[in-house]
C-alpha cells in the first residue's frame, strides 16, 4: 500500500529527468571504473551535469579467456541482459579485450543527487566524515561541487520535498 509520502516522493521524482552518457572506461586511475556524465534536469528549472562512476564490479570483460567466462554468465542470465549497455574497447592491443558496463540505475543516481545531509558542514567536517585529505585540492573541489548541487536542489524543491524523497530512497535500500 502506497502512503501519502510515497506518492509525494514519486511525484517529485517524476519531475526529474536523467540522461546518461557513457564517457570512458578508466582503468589507469586508483579507482578503476566506467565514467558516465549524467545530465540532471530538475523540474525544468535547473539543469546541470554530474560525473558518475561505476566501479569495476559493474564492468564485464568480453573477449580473451576472461571474456569467455563472462559470455557464459551473460548467456545463462547471471548477468542480466537488460543492465548492459553497448560494448566499449580498452586499449589492450595484445588481447583485444572488450568491456561492457552496466548503466547506472536511476535510483542510485537519485540517491547521489539527494545525498545532501552534509550541506551545512564545514570542509574539515566533510573530509573527516568521508575520509578525504583536508589538504587536497581534489577534496575541496568535491566539497564545493556537492555544496553547489545542494544549492541547486534547494532552489527547486522545499526541504520537506527533499526529505520526502530521501526517506523514500532510504526505504528502498532496506
Amino acid at each position: 500500500m502506497e502512503t501519502t509520502n510515497t506518492r509525494s516522493a514519486l511525484d517529485i521524482i517524476k519531475t526529474i529527468r536523467l540522461v546518461k552518457t557513457f564517457i570512458k572506461l578508466d582503468l589507469k586511475s586508483d579507482w578503476k571504473s566506467a565514467l558516465f556524465t549524467i545530465n540532471v534536469d530538475l523540474n525544468n528549472k535547473q539543469n546541470y551535469n554530474i560525473d558518475y562512476r561505476l566501479g569495476t564490479k559493474h564492468v564485464y570483460i568480453v573477449g580473451g579467456e576472461s571474456g569467455n567466462e563472462f559470455t557464459k554468465m551473460f548467456n545463462s542470465g547471471v548477468v542480466p541482459k537488460t543492465s548492459i549497455t553497448k560494448p566499449f574497447t580498452c586499449d589492450d592491443i595484445s588481447n583485444r579485450v572488450k568491456f561492457v558496463s552496466e548503466v547506472p540505475s536511476d535510483i542510485n543516481i537519485l540517491q547521489s543527487i539527494f545525498c545532501i545531509d552534509f550541506y551545512e558542514e564545514t570542509f574539515i567536517d566533510f573530509c573527516e566524515e568521508y575520509s578525504y585529505d583536508n589538504d587536497s585540492i581534489t577534496a575541496l573541489d568535491t566539497f564545493n561541487e556537492k555544496v553547489k548541487r545542494t544549492q541547486l536542489l534547494k532552489s527547486v524543491f522545499t526541504g520537506d520535498e527533499i526529505t520526502c524523497v530521501q526517506d523514500y530512497i532510504n526505504d528502498l535500500e532496506l
